[in-house]
């Protein structure tokens, strides 16, 4: 029989049966479960011979939250070291893990933990919305600054400072020599621009 926890409603069902002067092996198999772990819900949670569903249940989930392993970035002292390295010198998470590993440093930490505790918003003060980046504006992205989406890139494009309209009559009717036309389109790099007479 595989071991399961019990639930609240397993534990009043012990109490109603308790009440009804079961003993704990006909109690147990009402339940499905072994009558050593009748037993032992009843030493651990019962108090001057008197058991209650309710504070059993309680005591069960804080003995649940007691045998979890801590958070490593719950510590404020080891989230101020992270914090520190992101910020100040701008390392990522993966030159963090694997620089405290390399030195040595008592905090033994993965970039996937780094990276969950960011998720989890530990380094930000306050609870962000959906959108808000927080904390995460201060990861590197891959060497570059990060840019807006609704900026238009401007890399590989000519300003044009003057619109032709603006050409004078002479150059528009080609009247006098010595006005050139370039065209403006881009081709390959190192291409070159024709000029038209």
């Amino acid at each position: 029989m595989s071991y399961h926890h019990l639930t609240i409603e397993q534990r009043e069902c012990i109490l109603e049966n308790l009440a009804a002067g079961k003993n704990k092996r006909e109690i147990a198999r009402i339940i499905g479960c072994s009558p050593s772990t009748i037993t032992r819900e009843l030493k651990r949670n019962s108090k001057r011979n008197h058991y209650s569903p309710s504070k059993a249940q309680g005591r069960y989930k804080w003995r649940r939250r007691r045998c979890h392993r801590p958070l490593i970035l719950g510590n404020k002292e080891n989230r101020e070291i992270i914090f520190n390295l992101i910020c100040a010198f701008q390392w990522s998470p993966e030159q963090i893990a694997n620089r405290l590993k390399k030195d040595g440093h008592p905090l033994n930490v993965s970039t996937a933990t780094i990276y969950r505790a960011i998720n989890r918003q530990l380094f930000d003060s306050r609870r962000l919305w959906p959108k808000e980046r927080g904390f995460k504006k201060n990861l590197r992205h891959k060497g570059h600054k990060r840019r807006d989406k609704n900026k238009q890139d401007g890399r590989g494009k000519m300003k044009i400072p003057h619109a032709i309209e603006e050409r004078p009559a002479a150059a528009r009717d080609r009247s006098e020599k010595g006005h050139l036309e370039a065209d403006t389109v881009i081709g390959k790099t190192g291409g070159h621009v024709s000029l038209l007479w």
